[in-house]
């Protein structure tokens, strides 16, 4: 393995532990509360903004290497940014379903 492909694999390592984070997080949240949209949103805020700083740690790392790997690191980025927001409504709205229909009256 070149460092190349080390920074690959830790950039995408990075996105799914802020996936997982935020999606614990939020899940927490809402079988606490109860609520979805409120704590939806912080936890898409959250993800973004970590993916966000992801995104500057990577662009100060693949610039220095080749502009290259910086537009291919670019595009990743954008794709698991759409990919892991959109994971993240789907899974917590599925949670809050079964949140709401499990508790009692």
């Amino acid at each position: 393995m070149t460092a190349i492909d080390l920074a690959y694999f830790a950039f995408v390592l990075g996105y799914l532990i802020s996936f997982f984070v935020s999606y614990h997080l939020g899940a927490k949240r809402i079988e606490t509360n109860k609520k979805l949209f409120p704590y939806l949103f912080h936890t898409a805020l959250f993800n973004f903004v970590v993916n966000v700083l992801l995104v500057v740690i990577w662009f100060f790392y693949s610039f220095q290497k080749d502009p290259l790997l910086f537009f291919g690191g670019a595009t990743l980025a954008i794709f698991l940014i759409i990919l892991s927001q959109l994971l993240l409504t789907v899974f917590l709205y599925k949670k809050s379903k079964d949140v709401v229909s499990n508790t009692p009256i």
